[in-house]
């Protein structure tokens, strides 16, 4: 068995990985990234291909935001549905770059953003190698063995970093436990052409407990349903028709007269939400191996930019200087969970199937007719502010003010918000 040396390994050639390599390349380290698939063109098919805003800030310092619109991607908005009506993004005053993320399918962003990671001077790139094990000193982890066609290799660094998904076998094999959250609800989603769509917002149908969603990518629009768990016997009987019979039941749903289906149904039916420990000694776990939260949020892409971004701010002076990694790794734990630890409990808890509790029914409620708290939800969707300060006592009442004044029955044509 051979053995290699470098000063960081990256494990998953996705988002997530090639943002932790690209920028550790960037500040003149030395970084394996560590491929499964053989192909570099492989791509997540399970996702909303939809980008939060919050991680544009990480998009432009990658230099990632020309290529994206050059091939296609949309600058995004969201717009929810209730049974109070519509609530409808806002920009903010100043219309800052920063008040939309992009939606681009995943099978243009993940070739395109790992070609550009390998050809940075300073990233080696490994596919077609699976992890088989982790070397460790003591307690330590100080690299990875991989097999591939070509035999086992030892990949030695003085930080792994799994990027390897939510299954990782990283973390796995470095025995992190997780913190697993059954899922209430199941998923089925197809790629459409020529949907009728008001504008190129996506769109959310909150049904309570059953949602729907539209995400416009380009000419191609993701179209999914995501029905409670006890209604997937039933649901099965007669997929195909279940499923556009759920569409064409949205209120104000898409237009399917015109529509043409460009690929087969596709289904999650057993989906956990996960949530690790991100650091152990000498690794650090990013993306979606950290945290996988509820994907009807849409939060995964943002985060595997995000979090991958914190691990190297955080890492790499000392990995430049042998300084103390212990305590920069700490730091990054400390950030990954303030920044995200609220919005993942939140998220777990819908994601068991639920309607809307009493709180987040006097909020939604307030939203479609107040454009504070309009903005204000808009605002924690995008994880701009903590569970703390969205459920502050201001808001709250806020909220109920609105809904005392206002009629909660649901005007035709939509609901106006007051200023």
């Amino acid at each position: 068995m051979t053995s290699e040396y470098f000063d960081a390994v990256v494990v998953g050639a996705s988002l997530a990985g090639c943002t932790a390599a690209t920028l550790y390349a960037r500040q003149g380290l030395s970084v394996a990234l560590v491929e499964a698939h053989r192909d570099i063109n492989h791509h997540k098919r399970a996702c909303t291909h939809f980008i939060q805003p919050t991680a544009m800030p990480t998009i432009r310092r990658l230099g990632l935001d020309g290529p994206i619109e050059d091939a296609g991607g949309e600058r995004n908005s969201l717009e929810t549905w209730t049974r109070w009506g519509w609530l409808r993004s806002e920009a903010r005053g100043g219309d800052t770059p920063d008040d939309s993320g992009y939606n681009i399918r995943r099978a243009v962003l993940d070739p395109l953003f790992r070609a550009r990671t390998v050809a940075e001077p300073g990233v080696t790139f490994l596919p077609g190698h699976s992890v088989s094990g982790l070397v460790r000193t003591g307690s330590r982890v100080v690299g990875v063995v991989t097999n591939s066609s070509g035999g086992g290799r030892a990949i030695m660094a003085r930080l792994v970093v799994g990027a390897d998904g939510r299954n990782s076998r990283v973390a796995q094999r470095a025995g992190v436990p997780s913190s697993d959250h059954a899922h209430g609800r199941f998923v089925y989603f197809a790629a459409f052409e020529n949907v009728g769509l008001p504008n190129r917002a996506s769109r959310i149908w909150m049904l309570e407990p059953d949602i729907g969603y539209a995400f416009p990518n380009g000419d191609v629009t993701i179209l999914s349903v995501m029905p409670s768990k006890e209604k997937l016997p039933e649901f099965r009987k007669n997929l195909q028709d279940n499923y556009l019979a759920f569409l064409n039941r949205l209120p104000d749903g898409p237009d399917l007269s015109a529509a043409r289906q460009l690929t087969d149904l596709s289904g999650v039916l057993n989906y956990a939400c996960v949530s690790r420990r991100p650091t152990a000694p000498g690794l650090a776990l990013v993306g979606d191996a950290a945290m996988t939260s509820d994907y009807l949020w849409g939060t995964g892409c943002g985060n595997a930019f995000q979090s991958a971004e914190w691990l190297v701010d955080a890492t790499v002076d000392a990995l430049h200087d042998g300084g103390d990694l212990n305590a920069a790794l700490d730091r990054y734990r400390i950030r990954h969970h303030a920044t995200l630890s609220g919005h993942h409990r939140l998220m777990n808890d819908y994601a068991g199937g639920r309607g809307f509790n009493p709180v987040e029914r006097l909020i939604f409620s307030a939203a479609v007719r107040d454009r504070k708290v309009g903005r204000h939800v808009q605002q924690f969707g995008e994880r701009r502010i903590s569970v703390k300060k969205f459920l502050s006592p201001t808001i709250l009442w806020r909220s109920a003010m609105v809904n005392a004044r206002l009629s909660t029955a649901r005007p035709a044509g939509g609901v106006d918000r007051a200023a």
